[in-house]
């Protein structure tokens, strides 16, 4: 029993710090209501190194054909002859690597994709790829025949795909090894100096990562996710990587949130507002009671799970 409670003692701070975080995530109560094209229904995976993948496939596939969908609304032949000019400058750069079906009908934004295993790499490529697609579009919107509420939609979804991107990064980092953490500080050093060079950044990356640079097995998971790699989250990290697959780059109709204080926020999508479906307002309203009678219960257990540990570690 002795050697048990000194094991406890010694990871007291890590499990501490890990319920501070859990408790924090549960101040706020978020529902959001989406419109899916289509469902498979599937259930979704336990394994948090597919899941990542799955997230960034799902970002990639966005802005591909996000990208597509701009590149046949472009109304300047002077705009389109541009961008043709600099994708095909791309290609050449990295010379016999790029298949030659990558082309710039199909990937205006996504540009040529390095990594998209779904480790720290791809979301670091994927959140630099959609900042420079949103500023691509916000800088040239009279070069684009987009109307103006499709166009905000999907500045809204680039922008998620940017910053659900960096939380992903965030996650990820917390499996890089303490012998790695050195490496990790250089990767973010290059992404700073290179991040606005697409090219020169991906390159310096892979210098650091590929040449010579030896990574422990979980390091090199978070990195790369490949090669079988095995990535163990905990518990708060894998509900944040199953609500970016939740919400995925569907359009959200409406969403409310709930403070512990009692503040409650509800937004609502302009173009659902003008025409609301008293059935989707049905589900939204039924969803937020059946959410915070979850919620009311799992914060009763939290706070009775505190109180055990606090009398425990009193003794």
């Amino acid at each position: 029993m002795t050697n048990l409670k000194r094991l406890f003692r010694k990871r007291r701070n890590n499990t501490w710090e890990r319920i501070k975080r859990t408790s924090s995530d549960l101040t706020t109560l978020e529902i959001n209501t989406i419109v899916k094209t289509d469902m498979n229904c599937l259930k979704p995976t336990d394994n948090d190194r597919l899941a990542l993948y799955q997230l960034a496939s799902k970002y990639h596939t966005k802005l591909v054909n996000l990208g597509s969908e701009y590149y046949n609304s472009i109304t300047s032949a002077d705009f389109l002859t541009k961008q043709k000019e600099s994708f095909d400058a791309e290609k050449e750069a990295k010379g016999g690597e790029i298949s030659q079906s990558v082309n710039v009908e199909s990937h205006l934004f996504r540009r040529v994709p390095h990594y998209v295993q779904g480790g720290i790499v791809s979301f670091v490529e994927l959140a630099n790829v959609a900042k420079k697609a949103k500023r691509l579009v916000l800088n040239n919107l009279q070069y684009f025949s987009r109307e103006e509420s499709l166009l905000n939609n999907d500045i809204s979804i680039i922008t998620r795909i940017e910053l659900k991107s960096l939380e992903m990064v965030s996650v990820l980092a917390d499996l890089v090894g303490e012998s790695d953490k050195a490496t990790y500080n250089s990767f973010w050093q290059a992404y700073e100096t290179n991040g606005s060079d697409h090219f020169s950044y991906l390159d310096k990356l892979h210098d650091i990562l590929l040449d010579g640079v030896k990574l422990d097995e979980r390091s090199r998971a978070s990195f790369l996710n490949k090669d079988n790699f095995i990535i163990d989250l905990d518990l708060r990290d894998k509900i944040l990587v199953r609500k970016a697959l939740d919400l995925g780059t569907e359009r959200v109709l409406m969403q409310t949130r709930i403070g512990l204080d009692g503040d409650i926020t509800t937004r609502i999508a302009e173009k659902f507002a003008d025409k609301p479906e008293q059935f989707i307002l049905d589900i939204h309203n039924d969803s937020i009671q059946t959410s915070i009678d979850y919620w009311t219960k799992l914060v009763d257990i939290l706070v009775s799970f505190g109180k055990n540990i606090l009398k425990y570690f009193k003794k």
